[in-house]
């Protein structure tokens, strides 16, 4: 049997390497076969949802978590914006979420 050289070699680890991925992709793969298409009332629902916790809180709150999760501030920009400071800004966060929950 002849020596192997270095390219036999780098492509028995990549035959390797790809049947590794064949057999872990073998099982992932999902048991349908079909996309399934998403639910076109959920959305309205997530945003009945979302508004009906929205109301629940005040105005300084509600405006907060706006610009927190829907206009995708960091907290030093809410900051800037509403004339607070980064750590009160957290921690009104955490309340108006808490609120929210109840």
């Amino acid at each position: 049997m002849p020596p192997i050289n270095k390219l036999e070699a780098q492509l028995a680890k990549v035959d390797l390497a790809e049947a590794k991925n064949d057999r872990k992709a073998k099982r992932l793969r999902p048991f349908v076969d079909e996309p399934i298409a998403p639910d076109p009332i959920k959305p309205l629902l997530d945003r009945d949802v979302v508004e009906h916790l929205l109301d629940k809180l005040t105005p300084e709150d509600r405006r907060i978590l706006v610009l927190r999760y829907l206009e995708r501030m960091t907290r030093i920009e809410i900051a800037a914006a509403t004339d607070a400071k980064p750590n009160l800004v957290s921690k009104r966060i955490r309340k108006a979420l808490n609120e929210a929950q109840k």
